[in-house]
């Protein structure tokens, strides 16, 4: 469902990461299958590198991770890898803005190209910016999912842990409306 954000909640080493990597695995492999074929671009992006630092950097990876998965050679099918812009991410009340912008400079130039698509974007770690510090990042990215512009995610995916799953069940939380996917450790018998 467009824009409709998913919560994969699990505890450590029960499969979220090799999950993501999975769905990105196997989105990469029906450009392969079916060239021809409306594209979805799996944007990963792992948390782990946000740390402590101020509100804005979230954009400035998820644009990176964009930039970069735009430049692989199945999605462009012989089109020109867009150039990137670096805009600043500064301004609390314009990080969606912002980011919006940045990726339209991306994507636009894709348009009418075998490159074109659309992506999805799938955030590993998310506890890590569940904290005080990045709470301006978690409300523009709760504003980013809502999104309808082209340039917004088709659909994001969000990989934690127990805080991300306490998020999703207090309803004044930005990620609440996330629907959630309960991991579990997995057994041989």
């Amino acid at each position: 469902q467009r824009g409709r954000p998913f919560a994969l909640c699990g505890g450590p080493r029960t499969g979220k990461t090799s999950t993501i990597l999975q769905i990105e695995s196997l989105v990469r492999e029906r450009w392969e299958r079916e060239p021809q074929a409306p594209k979805l671009l799996p944007v990963r992006v792992d948390l782990a590198g946000l740390g402590r630092r101020r509100d804005g950097n979230l954009f400035a990876l998820v644009l990176q991770a964009l930039a970069e998965s735009l430049h692989d050679p199945h999605l462009l099918g012989g089109a020109q890898p867009p150039k990137p812009t670096k805009p600043r991410f500064n301004q609390a009340d314009r990080l969606v803005d912002d980011f919006l912008e940045a990726a339209r400079g991306l994507l636009q130039p894709l348009a009418g190209t075998p490159g074109w698509c659309r992506y999805v974007l799938l955030l590993d770690h998310v506890d890590l910016l569940l904290c005080h510090e990045h709470a301006a990042d978690v409300h523009a990215l709760d504003a980013l999912m809502r999104h309808r512009a082209d340039e917004a995610p088709l659909a994001t995916l969000l990989a934690g842990g127990r805080t991300l799953r306490e998020q999703l069940h207090d309803r004044r939380a930005p990620l609440h409306m996330a629907r959630p996917v309960t991991l579990g450790m997995l057994r041989l018998s």
